[in-house]
C-alpha cells in the first residue's frame, strides 16, 4: 500500500514544480502548482499557491498561502497559518489541527479542537449529513435500529422472493454443513475487512473520495444480508415446523423477524454490540451461500447435488 502511495505521489500533477527544502516539499511564495501536491512521509509547507489538493501520509502539512482544492492529512498534523486560505474542505485523521482566527477555510474543518472529542471519524460523518443526526441518544439510536431492521426485512424477502431455490439450497447447506459454514463466513469477513482498510485509504486520498467509500460500504452490505436471510429461512422453518421446501419466502419473513428483533434492541444500547452479532450471524449464512454457490449445488455428506 505505501508503494502505491509512493507511486501516487510522484505521478501526480504539479508535484514536480515544488522545491525541496531538507525532508520538506516546499512551495515557495512565488510559485504556483498546476494540480495536485502529496506526499508520503514528508511535510508539506505551502507559501505560494495549489490548485489541486494537498495530501500527506504521515506528514506534516502547513499552510500560509492559497489551496484551491482539499487539504489532507493521514497521521500528521495539519497548521494553518494567519495568511491560510483553503477553497476546500481540511482533514487531519490524527486531530492534530491549529487554526487561526484570521485562517480562512470554505468547507468543513475535521480534526480540531472542536472535534477532539469525537474524533475525526466522527466528524466525517457530519461531513456528509447533518450535525443532528449522529447526537447519541436513545431515541436516535431507536429511530435508526428501527429503520435498519426494516431495510434488512425488505431486502430479505425481496431475495427470498427472487431467488427461492437459490435461498432453500443455501439454507440446506447450512443445516448440512453449520460449523463449516460459519468459519467460512467469518474468514470471508476478515478478508473483506483487511482489503476494506487499504482501499479506503486509497479513495480517501482526498475528501471527494469520501462518498465513494459510503458507496462500497453500502454495496459490502448486500452479500450479509442475503446470508442473513439464508440463516432466517432455516430458523423460520423450525419456528413453524415446515419439513418441505418450497415455502422460503413465508419461512425467511418469520426468521428475519426472529433474527431481527435481537437485534434491533441490542443496537438501541450498544451500536457496536449490534452490528457485530449481525455480521456474526449473517457470516453464517453467507458461508452457506459460498459453499453451495449461490445455492445452486447443495453439498450433501461430501457430494454435491444440483438445484434445478
Amino acid at each position: 500500500m505505501f508503494i502505491a502511495l509512493i507511486l501516487l505521489s510522484l505521478l501526480l500533477p504539479g508535484a514536480a514544480h515544488a522545491q525541496e527544502a531538507g525532508d520538506m516539499l516546499h512551495v515557495p511564495p512565488d510559485q504556483q502548482v498546476q494540480g495536485n501536491l502529496a506526499t508520503t512521509g514528508r511535510d508539506i509547507l505551502v507559501e505560494g499557491e495549489v490548485l489541486g489538493d494537498v495530501t500527506s501520509w504521515s506528514g506534516q502539512i502547513t499552510i500560509n498561502g492559497h489551496v484551491h482544492g482539499d487539504v489532507v492529512s493521514y497521521g500528521g498534523a495539519i497548521k494553518l497559518g494567519d495568511t491560510a486560505r483553503v477553497d476546500g474542505h481540511v482533514l487531519a485523521l490524527s486531530g492534530q489541527l491549529a487554526q487561526p482566527d484570521t485562517a480562512r477555510v470554505a468547507g468543513r474543518v475535521i480534526g480540531s479542537e472542536a472535534t477532539a472529542g469525537t474524533g475525526a471519524v466522527a466528524g466525517l460523518v457530519t461531513l456528509f449529513g447533518s450535525p443532528q443526526s449522529s447526537m447519541p441518544g436513545p431515541l436516535p439510536r431507536a429511530v435508526l435500529s428501527v429503520v435498519m431492521a426494516l431495510f434488512v426485512l425488505l431486502l430479505a424477502g425481496i431475495s427470498a422472493w427472487r431467488w427461492p431455490r437459490r435461498t432453500e439450497g443455501a439454507g440446506r447447506t447450512l443445516l448440512s454443513m453449520p460449523w463449516r459454514s460459519l468459519l467460512l463466513g467469518l474468514l470471508t469477513t476478515l478478508l473483506v475487512a483487511a482489503l476494506l482498510l487499504p482501499l479506503s485509504a486509497l479513495l480517501a486520498m482526498t475528501l471527494v473520495g469520501l462518498p465513494l467509500i459510503l458507496a462500497l460500504l453500502l454495496l459490502l452490505q448486500l452479500p450479509y444480508i442475503y446470508g442473513l436471510a439464508t440463516l432466517a429461512q432455516v430458523a423460520g422453518r423450525r419456528l413453524l415446523r415446515i419439513s418441505r421446501y418450497g415455502q422460503s419466502g413465508q419461512a425467511t419473513i418469520v426468521g428475519t423477524l426472529l433474527l431481527l428483533l435481537p437485534l434491533t434492541l441490542l443496537g438501541i444500547l450498544t451500536p457496536a454490540g449490534s452490528a457485530i452479532l449481525f455480521y456474526t450471524l449473517a457470516s453464517a449464512g453467507l458461508g452457506a451461500v459460498i459453499l453451495s454457490r449461490g445455492g445452486a449445488f447443495v453439498p450433501v455428506r461430501g457430494q454435491e447435488t444440483h438445484q434445478p
